[in-house]
């Protein structure tokens, strides 16, 4: 018994150290899961997606928790996307079940990279005076009720996305709402997993009616990385916006460009 239990350390602390790097970028591993789960375990393509939304919803409790401890979740902002992001999800859900493979890989990709690309250039365009103004205000004159209504368009985008292409939804949502609300990155963050919590628990719920959840893959990814995003909390309180901003938004592109490259070597 000892010697497997050490054979799979070195595999559970990658695991930790996966989830700890999505934590800090903001992200649940979404599409990373869905490709491993493709690639590696060689699952269809809509049982890695449900799959990766199991994994997503554990993933985005252990990510709440701890933001939660840390106060950096808007509730005004993380409530609406997370109800209209539900909807979303299963929207993106009945999608995803009429889409061949051969069509819905590709089209993973190319969703996951427009975000990123939109943020990337904002990014590099904005002056060291507009960043400051930024830190120090990070929502001039805006509401809780526009708070409240860009929650609940992100939420239904973010929820369909994440149905449809298992997305799991805590990077897309956080990258919108830091370009239109201008929030901190840790609250954008710790945010965007609540919403995620709730599009995900709905997005397995209606893959596991279906049949289409690996549940030992799952326990597999999610317990190592559900650790490792915990942990992740505190350095996303610490690392500076424009880091955290810059991470996030290359890991999503990164992501994006690796799943359209596995799609046309497919084809």
């Amino acid at each position: 018994m000892l010697p497997s239990l050490l054979s799979g350390l070195p595999a559970f602390l990658a695991l930790v150290a996966a989830g700890y790097a999505l934590g800090v970028v903001g992200n649940v591993g979404g599409p990373l899961f869905v490709l491993i789960l493709m690639t590696v375990d060689q699952l269809p393509t809509a049982t890695a997606i449900g799959t990766a939304m199991f994994v997503s919803c554990l993933i985005s409790l252990f990510a709440f928790a701890g933001h939660w401890r840390r106060k950096n979740v808007a509730m005004n902002f993380a409530l609406p996307t997370g109800i209209a992001g539900a909807a979303g999800c299963l929207l993106g859900a009945f999608f995803a079940q009429r889409v061949p493979d051969r069509v819905l890989e590709p089209l993973l990709g190319f969703v996951v990279l427009i975000i990123p690309t939109i943020g990337l250039v904002r990014l590099t365009r904005r002056t060291g005076q507009s960043l400051a103004m930024t830190a120090a205000t990070p929502a001039p004159l805006i509401g809780p009720a526009f708070h409240g209504m860009a929650g609940g368009a992100l939420g239904m985008i973010g929820g369909f996305f994440s149905g449809a292409f298992g997305l799991g939804g805590a990077a897309p949502i956080a990258a919108l709402s830091r370009l239109l609300l201008q929030q901190p990155m840790r609250f954008s963050i710790g945010s965007a997993y609540l919403a995620t919590l709730c599009i995900s628990l709905v997005g397995a719920a209606f893959y596991a009616l279906n049949g289409q959840i690996a549940f030992g893959h799952a326990a597999r990814l999610s317990m190592g990385c559900g650790l490792g995003v915990y942990l992740s909390t505190r350095a996303v309180s610490r690392i500076p916006d424009r880091i955290l901003e810059a991470l996030m938004l290359t890991t999503m592109a990164a992501m994006a460009l690796f799943t359209l490259f596995d799609s046309w070597k497919g084809l």
